[in-house]
């Protein structure tokens, strides 16, 4: 009970923030946020002028607020100021993981997110973990070498490996909306010479048919496909993963057919302790290495 009042104390000194009439407008809120979420309220700003916002736009900028990813908003032109020092459009905040910000990562008026001369069009919850987690820092062997990057999603991965310095990365995607976007950030970072873009399915021979193709020897495997690594590792020849110097795996349930594979490749094989659960199922990385 204490909990859930903290929570709309900060609730409503996030809406005073920035609404004069923020009494009304929370009222109106939780009226409409179950009932309809696109009917408009009328907000008066802090900041001068007057708006009409849909619940889901009110609820999304509050809760950037509480969090402190968001520090002022603008009703003349519907804009957000974020802790990161740019100013973005609301609709972004959308389009984000909300916790971008508070990472350092800032909006262009270009139309895209930037930290550190890394570009993103979108900086998702992946984004945040290649970039500022560095969870594929564990891999040695990149610069120089071809990376193969399974499950390649927005191409977070894909641009990481390419400004690491690989020689070239080979980045697969199924799903049409993700693929559009991988190509949009590797142009965004110039490293489109680099990278060759597949709008394909992994599958069990997929390995083998990449690395013949493209002449993979002494390569690096990344592989993030939300349970297709059951399939792209374990269904692969071991002649085939003897072609990789390091391989790191997400896996989604059980480790150990992977790892069988993996040992059975000649490969050293650590473990990592599952760091959250997905549909019930452990998820964690598999770091192998020759």
């Amino acid at each position: 009970m204490f909990k859930r009042l903290r929570v709309w104390i900060e609730i409503i000194q996030s809406s005073k923030s920035v609404f004069k009439n923020y009494l009304t407008t929370l009222l109106k809120y939780v009226a409409y946020k179950r009932l309809d979420p696109c009917k408009t309220i009328r907000v008066k700003c802090v900041a001068g002028g007057e708006r009409s916002l849909t619940a889901s736009e009110i609820y999304r900028l509050l809760l950037s607020l509480r969090i402190g990813s968001v520090v002022k908003y603008y009703c003349e032109d519907n804009t957000v100021e974020l802790c990161s020092g740019s100013r973005a459009p609301l609709a972004e905040m959308f389009k984000i993981d909300l916790e971008a910000p508070l990472y350092g990562w800032r909006y262009n008026s270009k139309g895209f997110w930037e930290l550190n001369g890394v570009k993103m069009k979108h900086v998702t919850t992946t984004v945040i973990e290649v970039f500022n987690k560095r969870c594929y820092d564990i891999l040695k062997h990149v610069e120089g070498r071809d990376v193969i990057d399974i499950g390649a999603g927005v191409g977070d991965s894909t641009v990481y490996f390419a400004l690491r310095g690989a020689r070239r990365v080979i980045a697969l995607e199924p799903e049409e909306t993700y693929y559009g976007e991988l190509v949009e950030n590797v142009e965004l970072n110039g490293v489109e010479d680099r990278v060759i873009a597949l709008n394909e399915c992994a599958h069990a021979f997929t390995l083998t048919e990449i690395t013949v193709k493209y002449g993979v020897e002494e390569g690096v495997l990344k592989i993030d496909c939300e349970g297709c690594e059951y399939v792209v590792l374990a269904g692969a020849l071991v002649e085939t993963l003897r072609r990789f110097k390091e391989i790191v795996v997400e896996y989604h349930g059980s480790p150990r057919p992977l790892v069988k594979k993996l040992v059975e490749a000649g490969f050293k094989v650590t473990v990592m302790s599952p760091w959250t659960t997905m549909n019930g199922l452990p998820v964690g990385f598999i770091h192998a290495e020759k």
